[in-house]
């Protein structure tokens, strides 16, 4: 429940002596869930983040080990290793949904560059990248499992998924080098849910889009298919994949496949629109122009035709994720002749769960699987199971994946069906729990030096904000309700009324207010307060001393509200208005309607039922709200 300041036992504070800055802030199987990640704003904010942009001053220096930052345990659901930099690896963090009626993601993609010690929180990074229409809703990004690697092993592709409402979604393909800063493939003709890189010709990729009408417009699939050779720079409209097929219309691309050896052929694995399963293939040869049907081998029904480092230059069919088989099937001439193998690294007649090279031993291949880790060669069945699986961290049954480096002695992880991710750095004689995801608001105070614990929240201030925290005050800040993290490269912390971030050697103000508002107006109510709220108001003449008009948000500040506002650091602090006053609830669970207006970086609100007029005026619980829209519990006292 949210409550009001006043209640913590919060007093008031002077003033700042001097103003801070204020800044605005701002996958493979189709059939598998799409990941989430924090909430983003709705496409309002990228107007009103215009507003909010004011930098100048007050700062301070910060690095990972002086913020104290140790990602607190969550469920992993899914990971991507970097196979030429296995110190760097990406994970999909369960997370409940704020409302579980909205949006499509639950999923908090994160990426450690130093083998799972610390953590980077990527959602807000996607949900800056614009894909698709930049036009519709932005509050959601999320990264559809899993990321996958590029073939140069270094740098990484990732479809990002945009839109909050039903059918109302984007899909768009980005890359990066640094996994920090990713750039769109896709220009905004294009959209992509599934893509494929060609190994023949360099910078060749082949994307594919299906969308899915209405139940109302009878469900139809319509798939979109383009190639381009410039790595994504541009693009070029090719052929429909289901068009050959007999149920065109009622078929999806779940996945595309470049050939092996050939960069013009391409294949396509076909699923039924409404519930996916790998079902038919069609091929092309000609770059993506005309979509043939693919003759898969005799019992592979349901099989995903695919590559395999363990069969070069050769096609592979075999079971789709999740699903169990004994063997694989194989074809060196684009399948003209398939030919059976045993799965690589088979084990009593099943397919393992995973297989890694030389990582428990130089030279040859280990499958991990049900009963444990079985030494292999080549595409061979598995022969003999090492010591080590009894040193495991769980039981084999229980390992959902296992990946790893590709050299003797590089780090090894091992998924558990829990979500509990492992890392081995002695080739399995040792595993060590990682604290994988950060849920910043689960984690215990910061020791760190320099870091300032509040007992009321059970938070400390991170050194980078303790001497901004300390100037402004509680009554202005409010408590921690986070431990700090990182938002891409940035570092942040939330508090009971705003958030604060570090930008550079600057510490800004976020806007804070721009996005609850921004928020709220999401809500389908065309008689809400707030819409009128938003619209603009006249100037009515000069400033004095009971009214001040801003410009740049057509918006004034009158009355007591000015009062607060002018000796509670203005708008280097709480930025400029961005509504009228209105009269609202605050979710604080009395029922009670409170004057308030919205400001940049936080909300005011007018408490009569407080008896001393320093209490009048309050802060609402901004990070408190934002933290329960994100899914994160807020955790207090």
């Amino acid at each position: 429940m949210i409550v009001s300041a006043i209640l913590r036992g919060v007093k008031p504070q002077a003033p700042p002596a001097a103003p801070l800055s204020s800044a605005a802030i701002r996958g493979d199987w189709f059939a598998q869930p799409i990941g989430n990640t924090n909430v983003r704003r709705h496409a309002l904010v990228a107007a009103l983040s215009l507003i909010a942009s004011l930098f100048v001053q007050g700062a301070v220096q910060a690095s990972n080990e002086q913020a104290g930052l140790i990602p607190a345990p969550s469920r992993v659901g899914w990971m991507l290793v970097m196979p030429r930099q296995p110190n760097v690896l990406y994970i999909g963090v369960d997370l409940p949904k704020a409302d579980p009626s909205i949006g499509i993601c639950n999923d908090l993609p994160m990426r450690s560059s130093d083998a799972g010690v610390t953590w980077v929180d990527l959602s807000g990074v996607f949900a800056s990248v614009e894909v698709d229409d930049p036009s519709m809703d932005l509050s959601l990004a999320c990264v559809a499992p899993t990321f996958s690697a590029s073939l140069d092993g270094n740098s990484a592709y990732a479809i990002v998924v945009q839109g909050r409402f039903g059918p109302a979604i984007a899909y768009g393909l980005v890359h990066s080098t640094d996994g920090l800063n990713w750039q769109p493939k896709l220009d905004n003709a294009m959209a992509a849910n599934t893509f494929t890189e060609s190994a023949v010709r360099h910078q060749r990729l082949y994307s594919s889009l299906t969308s899915t009408a209405s139940p109302d417009s009878g469900g139809a699939c319509s798939v979109t298919t383009s190639v381009s050779d410039d790595g994504g720079l541009t693009w070029t409209a090719a052929g429909d994949p289901t068009k050959a097929m007999p149920n065109a219309g009622q078929l999806q691309v779940g996945q595309l496949t470049a050939d092996p050896r050939h960069a013009d052929t391409v294949y396509a694995t076909l699923g039924d629109c409404d519930n996916y399963s790998p079902g038919s293939v069609t091929v092309s040869h000609d770059r993506g122009t005309t979509w043939p049907p693919f003759r898969l081998p005799s019992g592979s029904h349901g099989d995903v035709l695919d590559t395999s480092r363990l069969h070069p230059n050769e096609l592979v069919a075999g079971p789709a994720a999740g699903q169990t088989g004994d063997r694989w099937y194989v074809s060196p001439d684009q399948g003209t002749t398939w030919h059976a193998v045993t799965c690589p690294g088979e084990m009593g007649g099943a397919c393992p769960i995973a297989t890694v090279d030389n990582v428990f031993g130089a030279g040859k291949s280990y499958a991990i699987g049900n009963d444990g880790i079985y030494a292999f060669q080549g595409g061979g069945a598995g022969l003999q199971r090492l010591p080590l699986s009894d040193r495991l961290p769980v039981p084999p049954a229980t390992i959902a994946d296992v990946q790893a480096g590709t050299r003797m002695g590089d780090p090894v992880y091992v998924l558990s069906k829990s979500g509990v991710l492992y890392r081995s750095d002695d080739a399995g004689l040792s595993w060590q729990r990682l604290t994988a995801g950060i849920l910043p608001n689960a984690q215990p105070p910061s020791t760190a030096p320099g870091a300032l614990l509040v007992h009321l929240t059970k938070h400390s201030v991170a050194p980078a904000f303790v001497s901004t925290y300390r100037k402004l005050g509680a009554f202005v800040v409010g408590n921690p309700v986070t431990e700090a993290y990182w938002e891409g490269t940035v570092l942040t912390q939330d508090f009971e009324h705003m958030r604060l971030q570090l930008r550079g050697a600057v510490v800004t103000v976020a806007d804070l207010g721009t996005e609850a508002l921004s928020r709220a107006l999401q809500v389908d109510n065309p008689d809400s307060v707030l819409v009128d709220g938003f619209n603009d108001e006249p100037s009515l003449g000069p400033n004095n001393a009971t009214r001040q008009y801003f410009p740049q948000t057509h918006h004034s500040v009158t009355g007591s509200f000015l009062l607060y506002w002018r000796s509670h650091g203005g708008q280097a602090v709480l930025g400029a208005p961005i509504t009228k006053v209105v009269t609202d609830s605050n979710g604080d669970g009395s029922g009670r309607k409170y004057q308030m207006q919205y400001f940049q970086n936080v909300r005011l609100e007018y408490h009569p039922e407080n008896k001393d007029p320093h209490f009048q005026i309050l802060l609402g619980l901004l990070g408190d709200e934002s933290l329960l829209y994100r899914g994160w519990d807020v955790k207090t006292g």
